[in-house]
């Protein structure tokens, strides 16, 4: 082999490692300035048709707007990062000359592009401080912070990489002089410009911030009195002062940053957990290491970590009382339209009044109602209980699979009680239900528990619970935050119930009982007209729907439902057993 080639062949090797390692480009950097609320969702439309224009394997990114300015993380080729630096100075006069630091990978290290509106640029729960508008803490360069080391300067060196800073700082500061000189820095400075107003508010008199963070620390003079790597958010976890990215993931299960010796530690299990970790505090002249128990995470453990994460985003949500007043309205909102049904025997008796007694077995109406319950597909018809009450609405309650144990039971107005023993010319006589009718009733009852509406309806509260209240926390128009929350658990609570109608309707329509729901349901508009015309109210239209139960469907749309299933099927069964 020709020994001139073998040694081109050998310095052209780590020449194209470097040049794959440095593929792409990972860009950071935030701006302050003052951009108008209204003018928000425009600008965000902005850069993502400036995204648009290139492929997904070319340029992701998470680009933060705020009215306080912009936080931007960038990965892709190095022009479609240029380019979308180029778009985003072009926001604001203000950011023309935006800093960006620069690292390189051999992957993209972002999912996707995202830009989104937030109440801050980081947050920090001090929405009020604005850097572009204060004018808050001096910054210092990485070369005069050096020296300052090199010295042994008097001064205090915080990391502010912490979201709940601003309080633990007035803790940790309140024996330090106000004139003594305070240093703050974090990964690439944004947190820095916020935590500052905290200080100064407090204060102190001499507070300074280590200019483009630790990033920038490690561009301009290495590793020089810091031990460790910088702890970054992207997927690469963590660089070290030769920016180059450390050989340290992060955990599946909490995702706390993972050294190499972590790695080896036989509790360390890829893909499933490790360590309960802790992020050390890293700072020059200081480890930045991260250290932690050798132990595999207990119980409580991971209570706690939930438990923390419960109380960052309550704290983040309550500076502004606007989580109090929302959770206050949805409350009164679920009072106000309850969906979910009791289970115990006790709470069923609450639930429907004293009066409501259960028929004995062998009553003929109790027998009746079983038979109807099996035929619509309830396991185990003979255990549920049917009562009867005076003031009671027809609603069945404790539907779910364990029927005997959990106290299903059927309630009913004392109306269809007399009806079903009263003779057949009484029914024509009188204006009382008429068999078919009845057994409609106990259908469409029986039909909710064959279906468990119960465990459905009671299911939905803590959904809906979560769902508003992840909503509120992201819509920055209070009223429109507090909108949200009711409709959101009145109208999303009605929209279930009346789905659950219309089942509980078609389940007894295809066993026969569609015609006994159509006379039923005609029944009702003919005296709810009778009430219009009596007592004056809009509450009842023309037609004979009650608008003030929310709970149920119009009865108008629940006839029409039933007359298609009968065309559709061809129904002219009996609506008797």
């Amino acid at each position: 082999m020709d020994t001139a080639t073998t040694e081109a062949d050998g310095l052209a090797a780590p020449q194209e490692r470097e040049a794959q390692q440095r593929q792409y480009v990972n860009s950071s950097a935030y701006g302050f300035c003052v951009f108008a609320a209204a003018a928000l969702p425009d600008l965000k439309q902005q850069l993502l048709r400036r995204a648009a224009a290139f492929e997904e394997q070319q340029l992701r990114g998470t680009i933060l707007l705020s009215v306080e300015g912009l936080n931007i993380r960038l990965s892709g080729t190095r022009s479609a990062v240029e380019d979308m630096k180029t778009a985003i100075r072009a926001l604001h006069p203000e950011i023309s000359g935006l800093d960006f630091k620069d690292s390189y990978s051999a992957r993209l290290t972002l999912p996707k592009m995202l830009v989104k509106i937030k109440k801050e640029v980081i947050a920090m729960g001090v929405p009020q401080a604005n850097p572009a508008v204060d004018g808050l803490a001096a910054h210092i360069s990485a070369e005069e912070f050096k020296n300052w080391m090199d010295s042994s300067k008097d001064m205090i060196v915080l990391d502010t990489s912490f979201r709940a800073f601003p309080e633990q700082a007035k803790t940790q500061l309140q024996h330090v002089p106000k004139d003594k000189p305070i240093v703050m820095f974090c990964t690439g400075g944004v947190r820095c410009e916020k935590a500052s107003y905290a200080l100064l508010h407090d204060g102190h008199k001499e507070v300074y911030q280590l200019d483009g963070g630790i990033l920038k620390y490690f561009e301009k003079v290495g590793g020089v009195h810091y031990t460790g790597d910088c702890y970054i958010f992207d997927d690469r976890v963590a660089l070290t002062p030769e920016l180059t990215e450390a050989a340290v993931v992060s955990c599946f299960a909490c995702r706390s940053p993972l050294t190499e010796a972590d790695q080896q530690s036989a509790d360390y299990k890829p893909a499933k957990y490790s360590r309960v970790l802790y992020r050390g505090n890293r700072s020059p002249g200081r480890s930045g290491t991260m250290r932690g128990s050798s132990a595999k995470p207990s119980v409580m453990a991971i209570l706690k970590l939930a438990v923390g994460k419960a109380n960052e985003l309550m704290s983040a949500a309550l500076y502004s009382k606007r989580f109090i007043g929302a959770s206050a309205l949805m409350i009164y909102g679920y009072g106000s339209y309850p969906i979910a049904k009791p289970t115990s025997s006790f709470s069923l008796k609450l639930a429907q009044g004293l009066d409501a007694h259960e028929l004995d077995r062998q009553d003929p109406f109790a027998i009746n109602v079983r038979q109807i319950a099996k035929r619509v597909g309830v396991k185990n018809p003979d255990l549920v209980s049917i009562r009867v009450g005076e003031q009671s609405s027809g609603a069945s309650m404790g539907a779910n699979a364990t029927i005997g144990r959990r106290g299903a039971c059927i309630v009913l107005p004392m109306e269809l009680y007399d009806a079903f023993h009263a003779p057949s010319h009484l029914h024509e006589k009188y204006d009382i239900p008429k068999r078919d009718e009845i057994d409609f009733v106990l259908a469409h009852e029986s039909a909710h528990i064959a279906k468990n509406h119960g465990m459905i309806t009671g299911a939905s509260l803590p959904v809906s619970l979560v769902g508003c209240c992840y909503a509120i926390h992201k819509i920055p128009n209070k009223l429109v935050a507090g909108i949200v929350g009711v409709l959101g658990i009145v109208g999303g609570n009605m929209l279930l119930s009346w789905s659950l109608e219309h089942e509980a309707d078609r389940v007894a329509a295809q066993n026969g009982f569609a015609h006994g729901g159509i006379n039923c349901f005609q029944r009702k508009l003919t005296r709810n007209c009778e009430l219009r015309s009596v007592l004056n109210t809009r509450l009842i239209t023309a037609q004979g729907n009650y608008l003030g139960d929310t709970s149920h469907p119009l009865l108008t749309t629940r006839i029409e439902r039933l007359k298609l299933m009968i065309k559709d099927t061809g129904s002219s069964e009996a609506a008797t057993c």
